[in-house]
């Protein structure tokens, strides 16, 4: 039976996390901002939407988190896309 179609999802605003981290490299380790960024990533992975252009300017430790988190949405975002069951291994 066919998954019915998801509405497609608004763009994500980022503007809190713009500010927070754009052109600050040398910002120290926020906990609390990473998983933000990781949650952020998953979000825009999901709905298929790129990284955010402002993210090479950020502090190492958030564009990691929010490329660890783009890459599992994405993933999910894919399989969904192909049919895929929810609970099967990933490719």
């Amino acid at each position: 039976m066919p998954r019915p179609e998801r509405p497609a999802a608004p763009r994500t605003k980022d503007a809190p996390l713009r500010a927070a981290l754009a052109n600050r490299r040398g910002r120290a380790l926020d906990e609390g901002i990473a998983a933000a960024c990781y949650t952020h990533g998953v979000r825009l992975g999901l709905a298929g939407e790129p990284l955010p252009d402002w993210l090479p300017t950020a502090p190492r430790w958030a564009r990691e988190a929010l490329g660890t988190g783009h890459a599992s949405g994405l993933a999910i975002h894919r399989r969904e896309k192909r049919g895929d069951s929810a609970g099967g291994p990933m490719p």
